[in-house]
């Protein structure tokens, strides 16, 4: 298995004005994958062999937290995201024509190497996006020679909350919910049955 290792700066797939799979400055394509060549596939069928999980949710200003599972240990996986939403996304060559299912633009939210419990974990910085904003994500892992063995996970769409504290603070008080100003009573005069 080859080991691919990208640079931070590297978008998994942008808007740039140049088609995916042209080949731009730095050896590299439209889309930020190294340029390789990749020949014709043969019509592979293919399934999503990774997950993706989120936690604890998107909200403004916090960290969020994906977890990948399926991929095999020292397995990089790439997680990128969309404000657009899912539906039919570009196809990189990089990824030996497979498509992903996020409408561009396409951001890179960060890679990461699968551990041996075949989990990888990116943590994103949630920016200062709408409250209800929808953000979907997909990961892809590429493999084989020319991506030709690549593979990815199902989109999953997650939407921007506000904070939980700001929500109860613009909730009337609830008297049922509240502690009493003086704590609990004890009863001291119940023993222990022995």
């Amino acid at each position: 298995m080859t080991s691919w290792r990208v640079a931070p700066w590297i978008l998994l797939l942008s808007s740039a004005c140049s088609e995916p799979g042209e080949v731009v400055a730095g050896g590299v394509d439209a889309v930020g994958w190294p340029a390789l060549p990749v020949e014709e596939g043969s019509g592979r069928v293919l399934r999503a062999v990774l997950s993706v999980s989120l936690a604890p949710g998107l909200v403004p200003g916090e960290t969020a937290t994906y977890t990948i599972s399926g991929a095999d240990p020292g397995e990089t996986v790439i997680l990128g995201g969309s404000l657009q939403g899912t539906g039919v996304g570009p196809c990189p060559a990089q990824l030996g024509g497979l498509c992903v299912d996020l409408v561009p633009p396409l951001v890179n939210l960060g890679s990461a190497v699968a551990d041996g419990s075949v989990v990888a974990t990116v943590t994103v910085p949630v920016p200062a996006l709408p409250v209800g904003t929808d953000v979907a994500v997909q990961a892809v892992a590429r493999l084989g020679v020319g991506g030709a063995s690549s593979v990815k996970s199902d989109a999953r769409t997650d939407t921007v909350h506000a904070p939980w504290v700001s929500g109860l603070a613009s909730r009337p008080a609830n008297a049922t919910c509240l502690a009493p100003s003086d704590g609990p009573l004890h009863d001291r005069t119940i023993g222990v049955q022995r």
